[in-house]
C-alpha cells in the first residue's frame, strides 16, 4: 500500500521540478514528512535551487528577493557549503552596489546600503573599510565645495589607500589636484584686482573661481564687495529652480 506521506513527497517533487521552490519547501514541512529521509533529501534539493535562485536574482538587481532566498535556504538545511557560497556571492554584488553609489557621489545612499549589509553580519572588514572611504570621500567633496582643495586632495589619498583599486578615486584625485591650482591661480587674480581696486577683474575672477567651489567664502566675499563697489545688485548664486548652486552642485564622477 502506497504510504499517505508519499503522496505529499511526490505533491512536492512536482512542485520542485515546476519551479514553485515555496510550495514545495511548504509541503515538505507539512506534518511529520520532515522525518522521512526522502524528505529531508528532497528539502535539501530546495535549499540547493532557492541558493541559485538568489544568485541569479542578485545578478538582476534584485538583491531583497536574493537575502529572502538565502533566509529561507537557510532555514531549510542551514549555512552549508553551498549556502556559503551563494552568501558569498550575493554579499560581493551588494557591496558592488555601495560602490556604485560612491561613483556617483550618493554618499547618503552608499550609508544607507552600507546599514542594511551590517545587519546580514558580513565576515571581514569590508563594510568598515567602505564606511570610511563613503566618510572620506564625502569629506573631499565638502572641502572641494569652499574651495580647500589640497586637504580635499589628502582625503582622497586616504580613500585610495583604503580601495586601490577604486579607479574613479583617483580620477577625483587627479580633477582636485587640477582644480586646486586652478583655483591658486584665479586666487591670485582675485587679490591682485582688489588691490588695485579693479572691481570688474575682482568679479570675473570670483565668479570663475566660484564655477567650481561655490561656498569658497573669499571669492563670495570678494564677489560681494565688487558689485557694490560698482553699484549693482549681486546675483544671487542660485539656479532657475530657486535651489543655491552649493546645493546642486555636485563632485562629477569617474572611473
Amino acid at each position: 500500500m502506497f504510504q499517505p506521506w508519499r503522496f505529499k513527497l511526490k505533491e512536492a517533487e512536482a512542485a520542485l521540478e515546476q519551479g514553485r521552490l515555496e510550495d514545495a519547501a511548504r509541503l515538505l514541512k507539512e506534518g511529520d514528512l520532515p522525518t522521512y529521509l526522502p524528505a529531508q533529501q528532497l528539502l535539501a534539493q530546495v535549499a540547493v535551487k532557492m541558493n541559485a535562485r538568489a544568485a541569479v536574482r542578485a545578478r538582476g538587481g534584485e538583491l531583497e528577493g536574493a537575502w529572502r532566498d538565502l533566509d529561507s535556504a537557510r532555514n531549510l538545511s542551514g549555512e552549508t557549503t553551498d549556502w556559503l557560497a551563494a552568501q558569498k556571492g550575493v554579499m560581493e554584488i551588494a557591496l558592488d552596489v555601495v560602490v556604485n553609489h560612491l561613483r556617483g557621489n550618493d554618499f547618503e545612499g552608499a550609508i544607507a546600503q552600507l546599514d542594511k549589509l551590517e545587519k546580514r553580519k558580513p565576515v571581514g572588514g569590508a563594510i568598515a573599510v567602505l564606511r570610511e572611504v563613503t566618510r572620506r570621500l564625502d569629506s573631499a567633496r565638502k572641502l572641494s565645495l569652499r574651495g580647500k582643495f589640497s586637504d580635499a586632495e589628502t582625503q582622497f589619498l586616504a580613500a585610495t589607500a583604503l580601495q586601490p583599486h577604486l579607479a574613479f578615486i583617483a580620477d577625483q584625485k587627479q580633477l582636485c589636484r587640477e582644480r586646486g591650482e586652478r583655483c591658486r591661480l584665479l586666487s591670485e587674480q582675485l587679490h591682485r584686482a582688489l588691490a588695485i581696486s579693479d572691481w570688474s577683474a575682482a568679479a570675473a575672477a570670483a565668479d570663475a573661481i566660484l564655477e567650481f567651489a561655490p561656498e569658497n567664502p573669499v571669492a563670495r566675499d570678494a564677489r560681494k564687495r565688487a558689485w557694490k563697489e560698482v553699484g549693482a545688485k549681486v546675483p544671487d548664486s542660485r539656479t532657475p529652480g530657486g535651489r543655491p548652486v552649493a546645493e546642486t552642485q555636485h563632485w562629477p564622477g569617474g572611473g
